[in-house]
């Protein structure tokens, strides 16, 4: 029949074949965008961790057992430390590290001043955000240094949850004894301080 206008049932069914192909060859090229977007967020907290685990681990290690103790909690930890080498001879220093919640989830913040309340240095208290953007933040402790209050925690442990789900740990151990005396240390066979 002339003049009919239309389209075969094999055109037809070779431009369902052609489109469903061009689908799947998007669907895959998402799906992959949204794996590098992951792994790019993965990367990101992973990087924010690293950044901060040395400042965590070096001020846990600074901890001292007197004459405040060490107060720690699942949210908080207060302790007498040591100045880092940055600030020069500020004598010790209240250290405290608080999980708060911010715009962007959940961050960690460190507060450096002095322990005596007279101070009068002025680049006290120093005031910073660790880490930012997470899911959850908690402390937990070998030895519970609520129940201690003149000795330190065995090791203290920062667990982290970024917003993908992925799960982190900072784990420091303070150098100091109840005595105020360094822990030996097997592995190099010297004294910590």
């Amino acid at each position: 029949m002339k003049g009919e206008a239309g389209f075969t049932l094999v055109e037809l069914l070779a431009a369902l074949v052609a489109g469903g192909l061009l689908l799947a060859l998007v669907g895959a090229m998402t799906g992959g965008l949204g794996r590098q977007l992951q792994r790019a967020d993965q990367d990101q907290a992973f990087a924010a961790v690293a950044a901060a685990a040395p400042i965590l681990r070096n001020l846990i290690a600074a901890a001292s057992p007197a004459p405040n103790g060490f107060d720690g909690s699942d949210r908080h930890i207060e302790a007498v430390v040591a100045p880092p080498m940055a600030i020069g001879a500020a004598g010790p220093l209240k250290m405290q590290l608080d999980i708060v919640r911010a715009s962007d989830g959940v961050a960690l913040d460190v507060t450096l001043d002095a322990d005596d309340n007279g101070g009068g240095d002025p680049r006290l208290p120093i005031r910073r955000t660790l880490l930012r953007g997470f899911r959850a933040i908690a402390f937990d402790y070998d030895a519970d240094p609520v129940d201690q209050a003149d000795s330190l925690p065995d090791l203290v442990r920062i667990e982290l949850t970024d917003p993908r789900g992925a799960h982190w740990t900072i784990a420091a151990a303070p150098r100091l004894n109840a005595a105020g005396g360094c822990k030996f240390d097997p592995i190099s066979l010297a004294c910590r301080q």
